[in-house]
């Protein structure tokens, strides 16, 4: 049996088709910016707007940290690249990278950030050492320290 894994662009819980009930009542309720207030009017409790500005910060790394890029041009977002070296071992097969609604640019950047990683994991390189190495090419490891952008996270 052959296995394949998402690689990167895409945080949605909610992937592809699975999502289309909410997307066709008027667009994504995930992406929403929701106002919550209390019965009467009056804006909700300290601990919701919390929460609230906690949900919006998540769904931003989530939706590939505002569609942003780094310096370099590499893009921004969700990934499982850290993982490769562990995939290699478990017999993954082939990776996925999502994003068909993505631009031109940001395919191919995610393409060359993939394979980048792929040909570390080809080298032999250890778990720690791709996973080292991915998040200094990502170039962002305050956001890879956030923990949001992990498909997979270390127990």
């Amino acid at each position: 049996m052959e296995f394949e894994v998402f690689a990167v662009n895409d945080g949605c819980f909610f992937e592809e088709g699975f999502c289309q009930t909410t997307h066709a009542l008027g667009g994504p309720l995930c992406l929403t910016d929701w106002e919550v207030q209390a019965p009467g009017g009056s804006l909700a409790a300290p601990e919701l707007a919390q929460g609230l500005e906690e949900l919006r910060e998540y769904l931003w790394y989530q939706n590939n940290c505002g569609s942003t890029f780094q310096e370099e041009g590499l893009p921004n977002g969700p990934c499982s690249l850290c993982w490769f070296a562990h995939f290699k071992a478990w017999g993954v097969t082939a990776v996925k990278i999502v994003g068909r609604e993505a631009s031109f640019y940001r395919k191919m950047r995610s393409l060359q950030l993939v394979k980048a990683v792929m040909d570390k994991v080809r080298e032999g390189v250890s778990y720690a050492g791709v996973s080292q190495w991915t998040r200094s090419l990502r170039g962002t490891p305050d956001y890879c320290d956030k923990g949001y952008m992990c498909y997979f996270r270390e127990p």
